[in-house]
């Protein structure tokens, strides 16, 4: 979309795939360090 009075501001890449995974499982979702390392070597996120 192109809109002719806003100027095009990309100044960071999309994230990647998982990139936010630990800080969201433990900011927002309460687990632990601990609890993301388990569910890491489990194969359920990656790193």
């Amino acid at each position: 979309i192109r809109l002719s009075q806003s100027p095009a501001n990309s100044s960071m890449p999309a994230p990647t795939l998982g990139q936010h995974n630990e800080e969201v499982l433990i900011e927002l979702l309460g687990y632990t360090k601990e609890q993301v390392d388990d569910l890491r070597k489990a194969g359920a996120i990656g790193s």
